[in-house]
């Protein structure tokens, strides 16, 4: 029995008057009046309990569905419309539908079995003048939540437009069509919305972290996620988006910060340790990584994604039995995670366990065929075999099934160069390149080939670009023998002493 049932009005009223400041009390005694039919009585306490402790999530909500239950709807509506944009997220959905507007179900004139439909009907027949431009919002609004909980977008659009022309001012609308806009990824149109939104509600932090999303800048999305959570502080799972966005410019002891303020019995704490863990492999600490992905394991051991992390950092630290049975785990979880079948397909070559390894591979293509990951994987062992033509193949066959992954043109650019196919190699090297014009690789690859043709000016040209990308290739210029012809040339000899000059 809930304890607000539990306890009589009496000592709940004691609970309220010996400490003022909890309000725990004061939302125990509020659902106890509820429950007790007097909803003007709770809506008072709802009153007292925001003064003693203003903005409390919990408490004006009661006070919302009191107003409404008191006849009072336009208050009501304009109170739950603001809490939405201060909480725009699962877990205040989930509090307003599964636990407090069930405590009002019994106070409502509404037939059993009716559908929204009827019930928005039968309040514009009962409505009064005031009262019913209210209600024919939300008979507009239903359409509109039926396609997006469909997902049907663009219907989502047409008829917000159509909407927002007739109700201007319906702000929650307006978030909504920013959300939408970013959910298609149409990231100007939605950032002009929440500007849009944000002038008439300064408080709105569902728009505030909805910018955070469409932003190009992370700094700017920092800041906006900070403005956010000022106004929302107890918005845990954007103080972890935080955090992560902290984490991605580098600023790692913010992002600890940030993480650390999510208390254990969030959804999202579990995700703030994974952060920590990473974070703590980054800086080399793995006995930190592994306690935090320990932690993380202990809090959801139901989750085969945590078990990878375990093991993936188990690995790095060399565990490498121990990691392998944190992958076996999470596939016992889920059979089919790529990531699993992945990392122990690494872990078993890592250990030299060839013939498992390769089961491994085949039993990755099985589940996922002509996955990139795996096929490299399986190109390296035919590769290792003397199979370089069914190597070439494998990869030219991927290739053409995921014509946008780096790793397929790349590592056939090198097999290519190894079976002397000069031009072809600088052929599939250019393609990764195309795919990640910031990789070095492709660029060295493309060099030796131009160097093996004889063509100096492209060698030197691709040369350079590896180096600029990444300097200590420099070095390795007068170590390599695919150059030697060129080790005489001034402009190599340059490129090459560059580093150390510089």
């Amino acid at each position: 029995m809930p304890y607000f049932l539990d306890a009589s009005l009496s000592q709940l009223t004691a609970n309220v008057a010996e400490q003022p400041d909890d309000v725990d009390h004061h939302i125990a005694l509020i659902k106890r009046y509820v429950a007790d039919g007097q909803i003007q009585f709770a809506y008072e306490q709802s009153i007292v309990a925001n003064e003693s402790i203003p903005g409390d999530l919990v408490v004006l909500t009661l006070q919302a569905l009191c107003l409404a239950n008191t006849g009072r709807r336009i208050e009501a509506t304009e109170i739950l419309e603001g809490l939405t944009r201060q909480n725009a997220n699962c877990e205040y959905s989930s509090l307003l539908q599964d636990e407090l507007l069930p405590l009002f179900t019994q106070y409502n004139s509404f037939e059993e079995g009716m559908t929204t439909e009827e019930k928005i009907q039968q309040q514009l027949d009962q409505a009064s003048d005031e009262d019913r431009p209210l209600i024919e919002r939300a008979h507009s609004l239903l359409p509109i939540q039926r396609a997006f909980l469909n997902r049907e977008l663009n219907t989502v659009v047409e008829l917000l437009a159509v909407h927002l022309d007739q109700y201007v001012d319906d702000l929650n609308a307006k978030l909504l069509l920013a959300n939408v806009y970013m959910m298609q990824q149409e990231n100007l149109a939605a950032k002009e919305i929440y500007d849009e939104v944000l002038k008439q509600d300064t408080n709105c932090s569902a728009a505030y972290f909805g910018l955070a999303l469409v932003l190009d800048d992370l700094h700017d999305a920092v800041e906006a996620s900070r403005k956010g959570l000022e106004i929302s502080p107890g918005d845990h799972w954007e103080r972890y988006n935080l955090g992560a966005r902290l984490a991605n410019i580098d600023e790692h002891e913010m992002a600890k910060l940030e993480w650390s303020r999510i208390p254990a019995d969030d959804l999202s704490y579990s995700l703030a340790l994974l952060g920590l863990s990473e974070l703590a492999e980054k800086e080399d600490d793995l006995e930190l990584a592994i306690e935090f992905a320990r932690k993380c394991v202990s809090f959801r051991s139901d989750l085969p994604e945590y078990r990878v992390r375990l093991g993936q950092v188990l690995a790095s630290a060399g565990s490498n039995y121990e990691a392998l049975e944190e992958f076996e785990t999470a596939l016992e979880l889920d059979s089919c995670m790529h990531l699993a079948l992945v990392e122990k397909s690494k872990t078993l070559r890592a250990m030299g366990l060839s013939d498992q390894h390769v089961n491994s591979v085949h039993a990755l293509l099985d589940v996922h065929p002509h996955d990139p990951t795996a096929t490299t994987m399986l190109a390296k062992i035919l590769h290792e075999r003397g199979e370089t033509a069914t190597t070439i193949q494998l990869l030219r066959e991927a290739s053409e099934i995921y014509p946008n992954e780096f790793c397929l043109p790349f590592i056939l650019g090198v097999y290519l160069y190894e079976m002397q196919q000069y031009e072809s190699s600088i052929e599939s090297s250019l393609r990764a390149l195309e795919l990640n014009p910031a990789e070095y690789g492709p660029d060295w690859n493309i060099a030796i080939s131009y160097s093996l043709l004889g063509q100096r000016s492209d060698s030197l040209r691709h040369l350079k670009l590896a180096v600029e990308k990444n300097a200590d290739m420099a070095d390795k210029i007068l170590q390599d023998e695919d150059f030697k012809a060129y080790w005489d040339d001034p402009e190599f000899l340059r490129l090459a002493q560059g580093k150390s000059q510089g």
